[in-house]
């Protein structure tokens, strides 16, 4: 996968007319394309394969193979109960969240050395 990965990204022009293309030969559908290059912008390919990893081989935990067509599944209700899926969510959901969310300190409070005045907004 990896290699793969590399040489579409070797071999796009992502100045071109293929940038804005729905489909293109080296990563094939836009969604593809953009979700690589999110990955890459963010630092995922190069920090966190052994994370992938392990998600990979905790999700696949939640295939179910149907024994008359032998078709699979995605068991939804236990892939929510797995917990590096549900920890990798609660964190998007935590450092994506788009609106801030205020406390008002309703008394002195003190905590490790910095103290917080009755009436401050958080």
């Amino acid at each position: 996968m990896r290699k793969y990965v590399d040489a579409a990204w070797a071999n796009f022009d992502w100045n071109g007319p293929a940038a804005d293309a729905d489909w293109e030969p080296h990563f094939g559908a836009r969604v593809c394309r953009e979700l690589v290059k999110w990955l890459r912008e963010s630092g995922f390919h190069d920090k966190n394969l052994s994370l992938l990893q392990a998600v990979r081989e905790e999700v696949a935990t939640a295939y179910v193979t149907d024994l008359e067509t032998g078709s699979r599944t995605l068991d939804v209700e236990k892939l929510v109960t797995l917990p590096l899926p549900q920890s990798i969510f609660a964190e998007v959901l935590r450092v994506r969240m788009n609106f801030n969310l205020m406390r008002n300190v309703n008394e002195h409070i003190t905590m490790d050395g910095f103290t917080l005045q009755k009436g401050s907004m958080l």
